[in-house]
């Protein structure tokens, strides 16, 4: 498994997710919708917490819906 360094290194997982969003909300003119799901969420919660700003957010980000996100684990 690789973790949020892995990520976020030019042209890694975050690089390509942030310019796939400014690439939708090109195409749209307006910020995009994003759903997360299951590990998804925690990802895109440090995607959006330590790899962008808050004026690329403002400028790209309308909302984040995040579904069955496994922020505090999982139940046994």
């Amino acid at each position: 498994r690789k973790g949020s360094s892995d990520w976020s290194r030019p042209g890694g997982y975050f690089s390509q997710l942030k310019s796939g969003i400014e690439e939708l909300r090109a195409r749209a003119g307006k910020p995009v919708v994003t759903v997360s799901f299951s590990l998804g969420g925690p990802v895109f919660a440090i995607f959006l917490n330590k790899y962008v700003t808050e004026a690329w957010k403002d400028e790209n980000i309308a909302r984040w819906l995040s579904l069955s996100g496994t922020f505090g684990g999982v139940q046994m």
